[in-house]
C-alpha cells in the first residue's frame, strides 16, 4: 500500500506541474515564430518547437488557458519562475497560482536579449493586458473613452465641412481669374485654358487627402480612448507616421536630382525657343540661311526640336528619381518593344513624309494635281497630306501613297515665270491647219483669265490616220489667284473654243466615220442658245463684248 500511495503521489505532482513539464522537455529547432496576443497586445513570440508541439500550438494553448481562467483568475499577480532542467534554463510565467506558459533560451523577440530580460518583458507586458482588461469594464473609463469618441466625430465633421467649403471657394475664385483672363486674347490663353481642368482635379486631390487625415485622425483618437483597443490606435498612428517619415525623406534625398531635371530641362526649352525663332524667321524670309529653305524650314524647325528635347531627356533620365529601379527599368523596356513592334508603319510614313518636304514637291496653299486629283494643299503633314478639291471635300492622301505617285504642282513656279493651260483638240485633215491655228488663238484671247503677254500659241502634236491633234497653250493673266480657280478657268476655254470653230464653221468632231458627210458637222450661231435661258445668253454676249 506504502508503494501505491508513492505512485499516486507521484502522479499528482505530475498533474499539476505539467506546464514546467512541458517547458522543461527537450527544445527542438522550429522554422516558424508564433505570437501570443491578448487584449490587442503582443505577450511572447515563442520560436522553439517542444517536444512535438509547433510555435503555433504553444501560443494558442496559452491563449486558450488564459480565456478559461476567467475573470477572477486572472485578476492574480503575474509571476516568473526560473528553473532548470537537463542543463537548460527556463521560465514559467504565472498568474496567480496557475502557469500559463513557459519560456525557453530560443523564445526572445530581440536576438541575443537573455531569457531573463526576455521574461521580465514578457511579464509586464501580460500585466498591463490584464490590467486594460480591468480597467475596460469600469464605468467611468468607459464615459471617458465615449466622450472623447463623440467630441472627436464632431470636431472632424466641423473640420470636414470647412475644408469643403474652402475647397470650393478656392475653385470658384481660380475658375474666375481663369475665366476673366482668357476673356481678353493673349499669348497665356491656351495655358490658362489647359490649366484649368488641372488645378481642379489638384485641388479635389488636396480636398480628399485632408478628409482622409482627418477620418484617420478621428479614428486614432477614437481606439486610443478605451485602454482594450489602446495600442491598436497607437500601431495605427505609428503606421501611418512611419509612410509619411519615409515619403517626406523619399521627397527631401529626391529634391536634388529634382532640381537639376527641372533646370536641364528649362535649359533645353530655351535652346528649343530659340531654334523656333531661327526657323521662323527663315520660314517668313526674315533670314537667309544657306542650308535652310523656306519651304523646309517648318518640317527642320520639328525635326531639330525632336532631337533637342530627345537629348535633353536622355540627359535628365539618370537623375530622376527612380530611374535606376526594376520598376521603372520594366516599363522602359516595355515600351520600347511596344514601340519597336508598332512603329513599322508609321516609321514607313515618317520617312514618306521627309521625302515630300524635302524633296519640295508641293507646300501648302499649291495647287497641285495627283493622281488625277485636282486641289489645293491645306496641310503637309509627317504622316499624310491634306487636299480640298472643287467640291470642298478634304482629301488625305498617305504619304507612303504620294510619293508612289506623281505630282504635278501648278503653282509653284506661278512667282518667278508664267504658268500656261493647255487644251488639245483633233481636227480632220479636210480644214486649213492655219486657220484651225487661228480659231484656237482667237479663243484664247476671247478668255479673260488668259494674259495677251506671253502670247498665246499652237502645236501640232500628231498627224493621226484620221486627223490632226492640235494643242492650244495660254499663260494666266494672275497665276497666283487665279490657278485656285482653275476648273473654272479650262471650262470658259473650252467653251470659247466650240463657239470659235462653230463660228468659222470648222467640223471639232474627229472623223471616225466611213464616209465623210456633204456638209460640216457644226452648230451654226442661230442654234447656239436653242431652249437656254436668256441669262445663259446675256452672260455669253457680255463675255464677248
Amino acid at each position: 500500500m506504502h508503494n501505491w500511495w508513492s505512485v499516486l503521489w507521484v502522479l499528482l505532482a505530475c498533474l499539476s506541474w505539467s506546464p514546467w513539464l512541458h517547458a522543461q522537455a527537450s527544445a527542438e529547432p522550429a522554422t516558424e515564430a508564433a505570437t501570443l496576443h491578448y487584449a490587442n497586445r503582443e505577450i511572447a513570440t515563442f520560436h522553439a518547437r517542444v517536444a512535438g508541439v509547433s510555435p503555433q500550438d504553444r501560443a494558442e494553448r496559452a491563449a486558450d488557458v488564459l480565456r478559461a481562467m476567467g475573470d477572477t483568475g486572472r485578476r492574480g499577480a503575474v509571476t516568473v519562475q526560473r528553473f532548470v532542467h537537463a542543463g537548460q534554463p527556463a521560465v514559467a510565467v504565472r498568474v496567480g497560482d496557475r502557469v500559463v506558459f513557459s519560456l525557453l533560451p530560443g523564445d526572445t523577440r530581440v536576438e541575443g536579449r537573455p531569457l531573463e530580460q526576455e521574461s521580465e518583458v514578457v511579464r509586464q507586458a501580460l500585466e498591463a493586458a490584464l490590467m486594460a482588461e480591468r480597467v475596460q469594464r469600469r464605468p467611468d473609463v468607459l464615459l471617458r473613452g465615449i466622450g472623447l469618441t463623440v467630441g472627436a466625430a464632431a470636431l472632424a465633421l466641423l473640420l470636414l465641412w470647412v475644408v469643403g467649403r474652402a475647397a470650393n471657394a478656392l475653385e470658384a475664385w481660380l475658375l474666375a481669374r481663369i475665366t476673366s483672363q482668357t476673356q481678353t486674347p493673349g499669348d497665356h490663353f491656351r495655358w490658362r485654358e489647359y490649366a484649368r481642368p488641372l488645378l481642379i482635379r489638384v485641388i479635389g486631390l488636396l480636398r480628399w487627402v485632408i478628409y482622409f487625415l482627418l477620418v484617420l485622425g478621428w479614428l486614432v483618437i477614437a481606439l486610443e480612448a478605451f485602454p482594450l483597443t489602446y495600442p491598436l490606435g497607437s500601431q495605427l498612428q505609428a503606421f501611418f507616421g512611419d509612410k509619411l517619415h519615409e515619403f517626406a525623406r523619399a521627397a527631401v534625398s529626391a529634391m536634388p536630382g529634382l532640381v537639376t531635371v527641372l533646370l536641364i530641362l528649362f535649359l533645353t526649352r530655351a535652346v528649343s525657343e530659340g531654334v523656333q525663332l531661327f526657323f521662323d524667321n527663315v520660314q517668313s524670309s526674315r533670314i537667309r540661311a544657306p542650308f535652310v529653305h523656306r519651304e523646309t524650314a517648318s518640317a527642320t524647325k520639328r525635326l531639330v526640336k525632336i532631337v533637342i528635347w530627345g537629348m535633353g531627356v536622355a540627359i535628365a533620365y539618370p537623375y530622376i528619381p527612380g530611374s535606376s529601379s526594376d520598376a521603372f527599368k520594366g516599363v522602359s523596356v516595355m515600351f520600347g518593344l511596344v514601340l519597336t513592334l508598332g512603329s513599322a508603319g508609321i516609321v514607313n510614313q515618317l520617312m514618306s513624309g521627309l521625302v515630300v518636304v524635302y524633296s519640295r514637291a508641293l507646300r501648302r496653299g499649291d495647287f497641285v494635281e495627283v493622281d488625277g486629283i485636282e486641289a489645293r494643299v491645306v496641310e503637309v503633314g509627317g504622316l499624310a497630306t491634306k487636299l480640298v478639291n472643287l467640291n470642298r471635300q478634304e482629301i488625305t492622301i498617305p504619304n507612303s501613297v504620294l510619293i508612289a505617285n506623281s505630282v504635278r504642282n501648278y503653282t509653284k513656279r506661278a512667282e518667278s515665270e508664267p504658268i500656261y493651260l493647255s487644251v488639245k483638240v483633233t481636227i480632220g485633215y479636210d480644214a486649213p491647219w492655219r486657220q484651225v491655228h487661228q480659231i484656237l488663238l482667237d479663243a484664247a484671247a476671247a478668255t479673260p483669265e488668259l494674259a495677251k503677254q506671253p502670247s498665246p500659241f499652237v502645236l501640232q502634236r500628231a498627224l493621226g490616220d484620221f486627223y490632226v491633234e492640235y494643242e492650244v497653250f495660254a499663260a494666266l493673266d494672275d497665276p497666283i489667284t487665279q490657278l485656285q480657280r482653275k476648273p473654272m478657268v479650262m471650262s470658259g476655254f473650252n467653251a470659247n473654243i466650240q463657239d470659235s470653230f462653230n463660228s468659222q464653221g470648222v467640223q471639232i468632231m474627229s472623223p471616225h466615220f466611213e464616209a465623210q458627210p456633204e456638209q460640216a458637222v457644226t452648230v451654226p450661231r442661230t442654234k447656239w442658245f436653242a431652249n437656254a435661258p436668256e441669262a445663259v445668253h446675256a452672260a455669253s454676249e457680255d463675255g464677248k463684248a
